[in-house]
C-alpha cells in the first residue's frame, strides 16, 4: 500500500453545515462536524471511538444507534422536543424532575435516535437533525459528549481521622449518608461493602443502595435488573435485588461470599482488571471486613454506585462525559428520594476544554450543586508530567508563536488539540505537516476546514476556529486521524511526527492563548504512554493541567501527595483555571486541597480493596486522593445532621474544607522529579499551583462546622 505522503495536503472549507444559520454556527460543537465526517467516510471504528455508536453485529437487529449529545436550553424545559421531520430530543425524565425545584438548571444530557443509513455512509438525516436542533429557539447550544479515561490506614491517619472514629463525643462513619460513586468496577459482594444482618438467609446485607449499569447490554430481569424510568437507557439494580442475590443457595458458605455466584447471577461481568471503582469505594467508604482490615473515610456510609459503559471503558473511552453528568443527576435524584444528603466521586477526566468551568459538564454539575445537601469531588488530574499543555502571550503585530506537536506512529486512535485565546482579538493559524517545506493556512476566525489530499481527496482531519458561546473566547480545534497502519480508504491515517502549528495575531489586543491536547491513546498503561500525542518538552507548560471535570466553581478538585515522603507527587496537575478573556481576575486556584495517593517511599499508591479478591491492591493517581475528601465530605454532612444543624451547600462544604487544611509543615517538593534531568519542568515554581490550600485535614474540618 502507499504510504502517506506528509506534503500532499491541502485545506478545503468544510461547507456540510452551510445549512445552519451564521448567527448558530458557533453553537455547534467542531466534533460533531467531525462525526459527519466519519459517517460519509464509513470510519466505524473512529465513529465508535467519537461517539459509542457501534454497528450491530447482527444485520437483523433493531438495535437503533443513538448520539449522546450535551444540550443547553436557552428558554422552557419541555421533557420531549419535538423537532421537524418527525425527529425527537430525548432528554432523561430526571432533569425535568430536578428543574421543578432547581431553577438555575439549564444544562442537559440528550440522546437522538439515529437512522441505521449511517452505517452506509449516509450522514444527510445526521446532518439535518443538528441543523433543525440548532435552529429551535429553546436550544441555546448542542456539543458532542467527549472522551474521559480514568487514568490506606497510613493515610487515613495523615489527614486527621481519629482512631476510634470519634470527633466531640459524635460517631464519625459516615452512616446514613449517599457517597455515590461515578467509575467502572463495583464490587457489590466484595465484604468491605457488606454489613452482617441477622434478617437475612446469608446473614448479609449489602451497602450498595443503587447500581446504575449505563451500558446497554440486557440484564436479566430475573435478576432484578431495571431500566430507570427517569433516564430511559441502562439497567438499575436496587438493594433487595442485590440482597436477594446474597441469600441463593451457595452465595455465601460459612460466612465467605462466593462472589463468582453472585456476579454470575446478577448479570454484571467484574473482573481483577475493572477494580479502579471498588478501590475508590475502598478508600471512601469501605469497612475494612476484607483481610485489608483498614476501614475507609466513611465506613458506614450508604453507596450508590453509577457503572460507566463498559464498551467504553475497554475500548480507549468513546463519550463518558454525558454519562458522567447522567451519573451525577441519577445519585442526586436517588439521595432525594432516600431523604439523605450525597457526596460524588468522579475520578475521571480529560485534558480539553477552556479549562474555566464553562463546559457544558461542569456547567450542568455546578447547576445540580445550587441546592443543599450536594457536593461533588473530582481528581485534580495527572497531567503535571504529561506535555499536554502550552501557553503564550502574542502582543499586535508581534511576531507569531510556533508550537510542535508530536504525533507518535501507531497512534490507534483521532488526534484533538484545542487553543483557547481571548475574545477581544483574532489569531490566524498555520499548520505544517510533518517533513512539508509550506504550511496550510490561514485558518481565520470563523473558518470549517477540512483537511485533504488532493491526489485522492481524502480527509484526514478538521479545523474549527469559532467563537465558544460558553464563555465568548475563542476556540480552534484540531483533529488529526490515527496515524496507525497505512493509507487504506476509508480509514485514513495522519502523518506521524512533529506538526508545527503557527499562531499570528491579526486583532487589535494581545492575545493571551492556552492550548491542550486531548488523553486520547487507548491500551494499557505502558502503551497509553508511548502512543500520546504531546508538545515538546521545551515547549509545554505544566501549569494549568488541571483535567477538564476539575475547573467548575462548585466542585472540589483534589491533588496527590505521599504519606510515607510528605512530598507532591510527580504527576499532580496544577491551577490554576484559565482566566476568562484574558482577564486575570477571573482565574481561580484549583486544586481547592491535596490528600493522599501514595503511602509507601516507592509511589506505589493507597492500599485499597480490589474487585475480586481480599488481598488488597494499590492505586495511586489523584484518582486515589479524591476519595479520601469524597469520604470527608460524607462525615461532615454526618456531624452536621447529628448536630441539629441545616445541611451545608456545595460552597459552603467547599470553603470549611479549605480553610481547614493544613499548611504547615509544608508539602515537600518531589526529590525524583527534582533529580531527573530528562523533565525540564520542576514543581519548584508551581507549588501553590499544586497544592491549593494544603493538606486535608478531618479534625481541623469538623472543629469549623
Amino acid at each position: 500500500m502507499e504510504k502517506i505522503a506528509p506534503c500532499d495536503l491541502k485545506l478545503i472549507r468544510d461547507d456540510s453545515f452551510a445549512k445552519l444559520p451564521r448567527d448558530k454556527q458557533s453553537a455547534l460543537d467542531p466534533s460533531l462536524r467531525r462525526v459527519a465526517a466519519l459517517v460519509e467516510a464509513r470510519n466505524v471504528d473512529e465513529l465508535f471511538r467519537r461517539t459509542g455508536i457501534r454497528k450491530p453485529e447482527n444485520p437483523d437487529s433493531k438495535e437503533v444507534p443513538e448520539l449522546s449529545l450535551f444540550v443547553e436550553l436557552a428558554i422552557d424545559k419541555d421533557e420531549r422536543i419535538n423537532l421537524p421531520d418527525g425527529l425527537t430530543l430525548k432528554i432523561p425524565k430526571a432533569y425535568f424532575n430536578e428543574a421543578r425545584t432547581n431553577k438555575s438548571l439549564t444544562h442537559v444530557t440528550a440522546r437522538v435516535a439515529l437512522d441505521p443509513e449511517i452505517f452506509d455512509g449516509n450522514a444527510g438525516k445526521l446532518r439535518d437533525l443538528i441543523v433543525n436542533v440548532l435552529s429551535d429557539g429553546r436550544i441555546k447550544r448542542l456539543s458532542l459528549a467527549r472522551p474521559l479515561q480514568p487514568c490506606l490506614a497510613d493515610s487515613l491517619s495523615d489527614i486527621g481521622l481519629p482512631l476510634d472514629s470519634v470527633h466531640k463525643g459524635t460517631a464519625l462513619d459516615g452512616k446514613d449518608i449517599i457517597v455515590g460513586i461515578i467509575d467502572d468496577g463495583c464490587a457489590l459482594a466484595h465484604q468491605d461493602f457488606l454489613i452482617a444482618s441477622a434478617h437475612r438467609a446469608s446473614g448479609l446485607a449489602s451497602r450498595v443502595q443503587c447500581l446504575w449499569d449505563q451500558s446497554a447490554t440486557p440484564k436479566p430481569a430475573a435478576a432484578g435488573w431495571v431500566q430507570p424510568e427517569d433516564f430511559g437507557y441502562g439497567f438499575e439494580l436496587e438493594n433487595a435485588s442485590i440482597n436477594a442475590a446474597l441469600d441463593q443457595p451457595g452465595a455465601v458458605r460459612s460466612g465467605v461470599v462466593e462472589a463468582d455466584k453472585i456476579y454470575h447471577h446478577l448479570g454484571y461481568p467484574i473482573s481483577e482488571i475493572a477494580s479502579h471503582g471498588t478501590h475508590v469505594m475502598s478508600i471512601a467508604a469501605g469497612n475494612g471486613r476484607s483481610l485489608m482490615g483498614h476501614k475507609g473515610v466513611a465506613h458506614a456510609a450508604d453507596m450508590v454506585f453509577v457503572q460507566l459503559p463498559q464498551t467504553a471503558i475497554t475500548s480507549g473511552g468513546p463519550v463518558l462525559s454525558n454519562h458522567i453528568l447522567d451519573g451525577v443527576m441519577y445519585i442526586f435524584a436517588r439521595a432525594q428520594r432516600l431523604n439523605k444528603p450525597a457526596v460524588v466521586n468522579i475520578s475521571y477526566g480529560g485534558y480539553t476544554g477552556p479549562h474555566d468551568g464553562t463546559t457544558e459538564l461542569e456547567s450542568g454539575m455546578d447547576q445540580l450543586l445550587a441546592m443543599p445537601g450536594r457536593t461533588v469531588v473530582v481528581a485534580a488530574g495527572n497531567g503535571f508530567e504529561a506535555d499536554c499543555h502550552a501557553r503564550g502571550i502574542i502582543g499586535v503585530a508581534e511576531a507569531p508563536v510556533t508550537l510542535q506537536w508530536v504525533l507518535r506512529p501507531e497512534d490507534p486512535t483521532a488526534n484533538f488539540l484545542e487553543v483557547w485565546y481571548n475574545g477581544d482579538t483574532s489569531l490566524d493559524l498555520r499548520l505544517t505537516p510533518p517533513g512539508a517545506a509550506a504550511a496550510l493556512g490561514p485558518v481565520p476566525l470563523g473558518s470549517q476546514i477540512c483537511i485533504q489530499r488532493p491526489s485522492d481527496l481524502q480527509r484526514i482531519g478538521t479545523i474549527d476556529h469559532t467563537i465558544y458561546p460558553g464563555n465568548g473566547d475563542h476556540r480552534i480545534t484540531i483533529i488529526l486521524a490515527s496515524t496507525a497502519g497505512e493509507v487504506a480508504a476509508p480509514n485514513m491515517a495522519a502523518p506521524s511526527g512533529i506538526w508545527q502549528i503557527e499562531l499570528s495575531n491579526t486583532g487589535a489586543a494581545s492575545a493571551e492563548f492556552h492550548a491542550w491536547i486531548e488523553r486520547d491513546a487507548s491500551g494499557g498503561r505502558g502503551s497509553a504512554r508511548r502512543q500520546q500525542s504531546h508538545f515538546v518538552p521545551a515547549q509545554a507548560d505544566p501549569g494549568c493541567t488541571l483535567g477538564s471535570l476539575a475547573t467548575g466553581h462548585r466542585t472540589i478538585a483534589v491533588g496527590a501527595y505521599n504519606t510515607a515522603t510528605q512530598e507532591i507527587c510527580r504527576y499532580s496537575a496544577a491551577g490554576p483555571t484559565r482566566a476568562i478573556g484574558g482577564d486575570p481576575g477571573t482565574a481561580r486556584q484549583k486544586p481547592e486541597v491535596c490528600a493522599p495517593a501514595e503511602e509507601d517511599p516507592a509511589g506505589r499508591g493507597t492500599l485499597s480493596a480490589a474487585s475480586l479478591r481480599a488481598q488488597p491492591k494499590r492505586m495511586n493517581g489523584t484518582s486515589a486522593s479524591a476519595p479520601h475528601v469524597t469520604g470527608l465530605v460524607a462525615l461532615m454532612y454526618q456531624y452536621t445532621r447529628d448536630a441539629g444543624r441545616p445541611q451545608l451547600t456545595a460552597g459552603e462544604m467547599r470553603d470549611k474544607i479549605m480553610q481547614a487544611a493544613l499548611t504547615s509543615p509544608p508539602l515537600e517538593l518531589n526529590r525524583r522529579q527534582q533529580a531527573d534531568d530528562t523533565r525540564p519542568h520542576k514543581q519548584d515554581v508551581h507549588r501553590a499551583e499544586l497544592t491549593g490550600s494544603g493538606k486535608v485535614n478531618v479534625q481541623a474540618t469538623l472543629d469549623l462546622l
